[in-house]
């Protein structure tokens, strides 16, 4: 529990310095942030060095094609706050934002059977509730630093 904990708190410093980076990305605080996940998932999960092995590989090929679609997302809805868009141009955005929706959930529906084949039923449930504390961790430093105003640590 204190190792978690440890990891969280970590993790949380970490994630306060990356929001505090300017637009271009810092592959090495990427890279921390990773290595920070995995260490999190092996202790939470009880990850076998076999598991370990297998896992880590698919779970980096999962997260890396997750990204992409959600960066397509994101810029879709940025798009999506101009004032200037035709009717037209809006319906086609839908359209694309239904289509890459879509592909996520099959990304994660792929990916689940992908994980089972590694991984017992019980650590891949468990996978996407420790997801889910890590996605708290990250929503509490975007309030925090939205809070503190931008461009602080």
């Amino acid at each position: 529990m204190m190792k978690t904990l440890k990891y969280l708190f970590t993790l949380s410093l970490i994630l306060g310095s990356c929001f505090a980076a300017t637009a271009a990305r810092d592959t090495a605080k990427e890279r921390k942030f990773e290595e920070l996940r995995n260490a999190i998932l092996i202790e939470k999960l009880a990850l076998t060095a076999q598991e370990q092995k297998d896992f880590l590989p698919l779970y980096k090929e999962y997260k890396d094609k997750e990204k992409l679609l959600i960066k397509q997302i994101r810029s879709i809805m940025r798009n999506a706050q101009k004032t200037d868009i035709s009717e037209i141009e809006a319906k086609k955005m839908l359209t694309t934002l239904k289509n890459l929706n879509q592909q996520k959930a099959d990304l994660h529906k792929s990916y689940t059977d992908k994980f089972l084949t590694v991984l017992p039923a019980q650590k891949v449930l468990k996978l996407y509730a420790v997801e889910r504390e890590i996605r708290k961790i990250l929503m509490s430093k975007i309030k925090e630093r939205k809070g503190s105003g931008k461009g602080k640590p």
